[in-house]
């Protein structure tokens, strides 16, 4: 019996030793082969805009750990024919801890060099105090007026920070972004005293819902429009300038020659309603537009609504298509109307938009044109 319970004993014995060694080499093992620690990524966008355009093969974007420390000027690149005008971060080394997207701003060199006085603008702001908080009731201050604030600084935020800088009166308070407006040059800055609500401060970003209106050279019927827009992913400092570049960016009908309204734009919350004009002298006109252009050719172009390049018609799916094969699209399209010299073949007339429609609208006799 003594004999079993040593042989028992001794089989418990090797089997620990055989554990403890086991044990002591994956310990060993670990050591020796620590697991690599899974960062967290964040993901970055670098843009360049060239006259308030943005130029899409220029751009870079990719992924850097969380932490990493990005150096902006190593990203500053020179572009033939235009100069460096402005980048939307201030700072040049910034430490990533969330998904960034750096906007880099140039201007054309033999355009730009002397008018930059026609860039500034004074502007009249309405001032609305709370002392109970974002959702108080809020009383008129007075209206202050601030001066050379340049164009592309025309922002709600941009307004409250001068303010915020002109008077310390208004360090202590917060801007209520969604009941303040830019109305032309005149804002309205709603202000309250106390602590952001968490919505006000994690919900930065929102989509911003543009109307757009256009005046075209020589309209008598002055501005048309009312074309839907939706502008993704902004936040409260939006100009516009740059909702001007997102419209850009999303419908490649619009003309990249025209300026803002600002005595007629606005924006309030996250509703935009843009005024544009084509500058004057970008197509030469017919002295009398109704009796001339029977003398020219006329033909007019259907274009994808997503991708902004022609559309044909599909004998074998019985519908309109993009030609772009890779372009997925939006089920909409755009017609485009031209009146064209048939000695010169230049265009003397373009209506930039004549419908807008579905793509199931459309028949094969549309593309017979």
């Amino acid at each position: 019996m003594k004999k079993n319970i040593k042989l028992v004993l001794g089989l418990l014995a090797s089997i620990l030793c055989v554990g403890a060694i086991g044990g002591l080499g994956y310990g060993m093992y670990e050591l020796s082969n620590p697991k690599e620690e899974v960062k967290e990524k964040h993901h970055v966008s670098i843009n360049y805009y060239k006259d308030d355009v943005i130029d899409l093969n220029l751009g870079s974007s990719f992924e850097v750990d969380d932490g990493y420390l990005l150096n902006l000027s190593d990203y500053k690149i020179n572009i033939e024919g235009y100069k460096y005008y402005k980048k939307d971060i201030t700072s040049w080394n910034i430490n990533i801890k969330e998904d960034l997207i750096v906007n880099f701003y140039y201007l054309k060199e033999d355009e730009n060099n002397n008018d930059d006085e026609a860039k500034f603008f004074d502007i009249n702001v309405d001032v609305y105090l709370s002392n109970e908080g974002i959702d108080g009731s809020y009383n008129h201050d007075q209206i202050y007026t601030i001066n050379d604030v340049l164009d592309y600084e025309l922002s709600i935020t941009n307004a409250f920070n001068l303010l915020k800088e002109k008077y310390t009166k208004f360090n202590d308070y917060n801007l209520n972004f969604s009941s303040s407006y830019m109305d032309g040059l005149n804002f309205g800055v709603y202000l309250y005293n106390g602590k952001p609500l968490e919505d006000e401060e994690d919900n930065k970003n929102f989509d911003l819902s543009v109307l757009l209106y256009v005046d075209y050279k020589n309209d008598d019927d002055g501005y048309l429009g009312g074309q839907s827009y939706v502008v993704k992913n902004v936040s409260s400092s939006v100009t516009l300038q740059y909702v001007l570049s997102s419209v850009w960016a999303s419908d490649q009908t619009i003309p990249r020659d025209v300026l803002i309204d600002y005595d007629l734009s606005s924006i309030q919350g996250t509703h935009c309603d843009l005024y544009i004009y084509e500058k004057a002298d970008e197509i030469e006109e017919p002295e009398n537009p109704d009796e001339d252009l029977s003398q020219y050719n006329h033909f007019y172009q259907i274009l994808c609504h997503a991708c902004g390049l022609e559309m044909k018609w599909s004998d074998y799916l019985n519908c309109a298509e993009c030609s772009n094969i890779q372009c997925g699209g939006d089920g909409f399209y755009k017609k485009v109307e031209f009146w064209e010299n048939p000695e010169t073949l230049e265009i003397v007339k373009q209506n930039v938009l004549v419908e807008k429609g579905d793509y199931l609208d459309l028949t094969k006799s549309d593309f017979d044109n």
